[in-house]
């Protein structure tokens, strides 16, 4: 065999290309196989409209549904918050307020959930585990440290 521009190819780069082609025939079916009909551990499946409750509207109008332009710790607003219970799931306003702010984040609290199942200290946890210290290997880093080096 002798290829037109280059010479005559070599027997070592015929069997690179069938083995490569034969590669291509066998796994790529796999491969394609496996992407449209394999679900991916994280996928969410959206529920339909005949799947969701109806959207519960807070009772007391007039109240902001917006942040001020700067958030301070005690500043509050209404929120659409994706509720489970009860079902079906649906969407739900709720008057929710600021608890805890560090130079990258703040803790919102539904005022329901403020020292019922939220208190200061685990809301202090919460921006000291974001800015300082985690759990697992790096221990020293904050939560949004780990998050902003992983994936910028």
């Amino acid at each position: 065999m002798h290829h037109s521009s280059s010479g005559p190819i070599s027997e070592k780069t015929v069997i690179s290309a069938l083995i490569c082609v034969f590669a291509l025939v066998v796994l790529l079916p796999v491969a394609v196989e496996a992407g449209t009909d394999q679900p991916v551990p994280h996928d969410v499946t959206v529920p339909t409209p005949d799947q969701v409750g109806e959207d519960v509207y807070w009772p007391i109008h007039g109240l902001p549904t917006s942040p001020p332009p700067d958030p301070q710790v005690g500043d509050s607003w209404l929120w659409w918050l994706w509720i489970h219970y009860p079902m079906p799931p649906h969407f739900e306003q709720h008057m929710c307020t600021v608890r805890g702010k560090s130079d990258r984040g703040y803790v919102v609290v539904r005022d329901l959930e403020w020292l019922v199942s939220v208190d200061q200290e685990d809301v202090d946890l919460i921006l000291e585990r974001w800015e300082n210290s985690s759990i697992g290997p790096y221990p020293s880093m904050g939560i949004y440290e780990i998050d902003s080096l992983s994936y910028g």
